[in-house]
């Protein structure tokens, strides 16, 4: 019921010893049911963001242990108002901490 009210969706699991790259192109797939071609990390993370403007979201970052990976994807999520979400999940109260301070500074 809940992924119906979404026009994408995305489930990544971030590994210890995640890589931007695959992270970015793992989510990037799943939004748009089709492979990156080979592009820069910058340039994933740009049509990443460019294929969610617009559309309701719900990307699941799942057992986050680093909050760099959340800086690494941060800015690839731009809410415009459409009641997008991205959800965090951590064993880590430090990363929780850390992706929660990062969240409120965003959005100010």
């Amino acid at each position: 019921m809940i992924v119906s009210r979404f026009d994408v969706q995305a489930w990544c699991i971030i590994s210890q010893m995640y890589n931007r790259r695959e992270l970015l192109q793992e989510i990037f797939s799943q939004v748009t049911n089709s492979k990156d071609k080979g592009d820069k990390d910058d340039v994933l993370a740009g049509m990443l963001k460019k294929s969610l403007m617009g559309k309701r979201y719900l990307i699941v970052l799942d057992d986050m242990w680093d909050g760099m990976a959340w800086d690494d994807l941060r800015l690839c999520f731009s809410d415009v108002g459409n009641r997008s979400g991205v959800v965090v999940t951590t064993r880590l109260e430090k990363v929780g901490c850390n992706v929660a301070f990062l969240i409120l500074a965003y959005t100010w």
